[in-house]
């Protein structure tokens, strides 16, 4: 690894298209006006791999790809320089997801599974090594339980940090939980793993970690705060998100982000604060993953 750390991901490839709106249309209305509009490679493995890239550590991706040319995939991926392991599912679609963002900079999103839900745990078997040797391991709940369970044993053994996003697909497994290092999590889905139906205070939320056995935690609550748990303390963050940020996933930013000085801090108040420091970056770069922000930018942000 020449010495520099290894952030190993396993998420979405796919296709994204992103369009600025004055208004989100309502229901039967068409949106007849948008002053920006891009349509490229993205969805949440590709956005967390760039990131860490531009934060000056090597990223390596394991995606899944149904009938897409798997030769153009790696050669866009290299480019970014991100190393690819793609798994290739012929028949199935990747993920395509549509982000719609208002003038008040709110998002509204759809996005479509597509493969990495098929990564299985032969596919991470097959990737062990790469897996063992990195300095921490971004997941996506996208995947099928027991590969997940299979690539956080993998990492353990070469002591890697374990961030885990969770974006509501299944209930974690209890023997997950307890290897995690940090688990990043919206409000939204949070709620639906504790079963707290309607609004939810951070209280409600921080005691609901503590019964399962999580130690280190942030929720996104909204575009504009998250919260932060650690050693059974809450903080309430605010934060200050970029156009850039909004579009590709808030979470998917902050978590590459957090899990890059993860790799040199242990204090999660210090990781959140370079996390938020890294949204708050506007290049001003056309593009969403051309303006994921560059270390240096998110220096200036300290």
């Amino acid at each position: 690894m020449n010495g520099i750390p290894k952030i190993f991901i396993i998420g979405a490839y796919g296709k994204a298209v992103y369009m600025s709106v004055p208004d989100f249309h309502k229901m039967g209305e068409s949106v007849i006006e948008s002053s920006e509009a891009v349509c490229e490679i993205g969805c949440s493995g590709v956005v967390r791999a760039v990131t860490a890239k531009r934060l000056g550590y090597m990223a390596e991706l394991l995606c899944l790809t149904g009938d897409e040319d798997v030769d153009n995939i790696e050669t866009f991926l290299s480019r970014k320089g991100i190393v690819a392991h793609i798994v290739q599912f012929p028949g199935q679609m990747c993920s395509v997801k549509t982000v719609v963002v208002d003038k008040y900079n709110d998002v509204k999103a759809t996005i479509f599974k597509g493969g990495p839900g098929q990564i299985s745990r032969r596919e991470v078997l097959a990737f062990e090594e790469d897996i063992r040797s990195c300095s921490a391991l971004l997941l996506d709940c996208e995947l099928q339980s027991d590969a997940m369970y299979m690539a956080v044993e993998i990492a353990k053994r070469g002591d890697a940090k374990i961030i885990l996003t969770h974006d509501g697909t299944y209930s974690l497994d209890k023997e997950i939980l307890d290897k995690l290092w940090l688990l990043m999590i919206e409000e939204r889905d949070v709620r639906k793993m504790l079963r707290i139906r309607g609004g939810a205070e951070p209280s409600d939320i921080a005691f609901g970690l503590m019964r399962l056995g999580i130690k280190k935690a942030v929720v996104l609550l909204d575009s504009r705060e998250v919260m932060s748990f650690e050693n059974d303390e809450v903080s309430l963050i605010r934060i200050s998100p970029s156009q850039t940020a909004v579009k590709a996933g808030i979470l998917d930013i902050l978590s590459a982000a957090i899990a890059v000085r993860a790799c040199e801090e242990n204090k999660l108040s210090e990781c959140i604060k370079y996390g938020c420091a890294a949204i708050a970056v506007n290049s001003g770069k056309s593009g969403v993953l051309e303006a994921i922000p560059y270390k240096n930018e998110v220096r200036q942000k300290l």
